[in-house]
């Protein structure tokens, strides 16, 4: 087994790709032009990389069940569909033609998405200070409070979607 020390240090990398990325999606999430919108779903796109970083390192630290990984696969899933939206919809979105709800539920959404990551890395970062010889990532607490705000976040990403297809403000 690994140890704790060299499990954080190995962590920091995808850590550091995820805030990074992070930091451009909440600056570029309300920038209705075409150079934020690239940013956007390029923020988006590091986003998807770091987290599978962060399971492949966790399936070769910590030897987990693929079910404890669950969090982070409904975490791959909201962004990939929020990056599918803004592809298809990227000339509606960059053209201004979006109604005002796609803005604030795209604000909701990078909230919960904060908070899920949040909770996520505090969770990672305190299993390395406590042995448990369970080998879960998440508590049943945290594992079942990270799919409710998964859940959450996807009803606000298909809204997302719903908004850009029926509710264009041109044509």
């Amino acid at each position: 087994m690994f140890e704790n020390q060299e499990y954080k240090t190995v962590m920091n990398v995808p850590y550091a790709v995820i805030i990074a990325s992070f930091i451009i999606i909440i600056i570029t999430t309300n920038i209705v032009d075409i150079n934020g919108l690239r940013g956007l779903i390029g923020g988006y796109s590091g986003l998807i990389l770091g987290m599978i970083f962060v399971i492949l390192i966790n399936t070769i630290f910590t030897q987990t069940s693929y079910i404890e990984m669950f969090p982070l696969l409904m975490i791959i899933i909201i962004v990939a569909l929020t990056l599918s939206y803004l592809s298809i919809y990227f000339d509606q979105i960059s053209k201004g033609e979006v109604s005002n709800y796609y803005s604030s539920f795209s604000i909701l959404s990078v909230i919960f998405l904060g908070t899920q990551i949040g909770i996520i890395f505090s969770s990672l970062y305190g299993k390395t200070q406590s042995q448990d010889s369970n080998n879960k990532l998440f508590s049943d607490t945290t594992f079942s409070l990270l799919g409710l705000f998964s859940v959450i976040n996807i009803i606000i990403v298909l809204t997302i979607g719903i908004v850009l297809h029926f509710y264009s403000t041109q044509g």
